[in-house]
């Protein structure tokens, strides 16, 4: 198939709903990325499960006795024949912690949050890393559960700590306001904040492969090809979920530019087909990432002392070979820090600021008066 990108995706770290083991903080996914069906190099693989005395390659399987049999062979199968990896991470934690900021600073919902705030990626994230940090651990396990029982009690009791926190540790004035305004309406007018209710589309499972979906967009345009096939390895409770996501993501690419809005997405044409989700049985591509995703995963976990020589060398050139998105409250931190040395950066006449400085007070007017107005659920009719 010319011009086409395979792509092969495992998954690594038993998640769905539940968040909080601490056994495995980390959900993770790689991706495999060729040129080639690896269809075709089906007798490679087989020999070197042979040479591992296995069935098929499976890094937990294997471990890292035979993944040093066999991680040579393996180093010299991806170079020669171009292979690259994407992973994502998501810290399943800051999913939760991500949820509560999203329910308390959509602009939709809450009339002490413009939707320009909420809107421009760079306030956005910017509100939501001053927020997260506000939130205490056993607060985010409260509200997960609160996200599927809908108890305002409960819910009130988790954000007036949300709001104690803000008030003594947020330093910087004009975000403490926001915050504070935010928080209060909220405590005011929690009813329209509980309509929302936990689902599967939740799950960190959904925020790495829409992670996944954006970041083939972007590899695929960059390389001036198109996913020809896109297989997801086995797995039940989310194949339902992961097919329909496909379906919204595979022709949207989204912004993330710092002054992209919220609604800032391309159309675009970039997969074959729909997506496979099928067995690693007799799949060369998928059992190739399960080894690769299960070494990096370790790697960056709980990195071994040492590793064997064949090994160390493997891990070398997947490294060089990878790009890694993260979902974490670290990541979050360095994205709001880039987006303020990009917007610190640009040229700024001295007429435009009076212009900015004008605007500005017209909308804290409006966010202002908008604080007045009823919630559309409690108006009378």
């Amino acid at each position: 198939m010319e011009n086409a990108l395979f792509a092969y995706t495992d998954e690594s770290g038993n998640s769905g709903l539940h968040l909080f083991d601490q056994g495995q903080p980390n959900f993770w996914t790689g991706t495999l990325l060729s040129k080639i069906d690896l269809e075709e190099k089906k007798s490679d693989i087989l020999e070197m499960a042979n040479l591992a005395e296995a069935n098929e390659l499976h890094g937990n399987e294997l471990g890292y006795g035979r993944i040093e049999i066999i991680a040579s062979h393996l180093s010299k199968f991806i170079f020669d024949n171009d292979l690259t990896f994407l992973f994502t991470m998501v810290e399943k934690e800051h999913v939760a912690r991500m949820k509560i900021v999203d329910t308390l600073l959509d602009s939709h919902i809450n009339h002490a949050v413009t939707p320009l705030h909420y809107g421009v990626r760079a306030l956005r994230l910017s509100l939501a890393y001053s927020l997260g940090t506000c939130v205490s651990p056993r607060n985010i396990k409260k509200f997960w559960d609160v996200y599927a029982s809908a108890d305002k009690n409960e819910f009130l009791e988790i954000i007036r700590n949300l709001r104690w926190n803000v008030e003594n540790k947020i330093r910087d004035k004009r975000i403490k306001e926001l915050l504070r305004d935010a928080i209060d309406w909220a405590l005011t007018y929690p009813d329209p904040f509980l309509n929302a209710k936990r689902s599967n589309l939740d799950s960190p499972n959904i925020v790495a492969f829409a992670l996944i979906m954006n970041s083939l967009h972007s590899i695929a345009r960059q390389k001036g090809l198109r996913v020809g096939r896109f297989i997801h390895d086995e797995q039940n409770q989310f194949a339902k979920y992961l097919k329909e996501m496909y379906v919204v993501f595979k022709n949207t690419s989204f912004s993330m530019d710092s002054l992209a809005w919220i609604t800032d997405m391309e159309s675009v044409d970039t997969y074959d087909g729909p997506m496979e989700i099928t067995s690693s049985n007799n799949n060369p591509g998928l059992q190739i990432v399960d080894v690769v995703l299960w070494i990096v995963k370790r790697h960056f976990e709980n990195r071994p002392a040492r590793y064997s020589p064949n090994t160390e060398s493997l891990l070398k050139t997947i490294i060089e070979r990878s790009d890694i998105n993260l979902f974490s409250h670290s990541q979050l931190k360095r994205d709001v820090v880039t987006n303020y040395v990009e917007i610190m950066s640009k040229p700024f006449p001295k007429e435009q600021e009076e212009i900015g400085l004008k605007k500005m007070n017209e909308l804290e007017n409006i966010r202002k008066s908008r604080m007045g107005m009823l919630p559309s659920s409690t108006r009378e009719v």
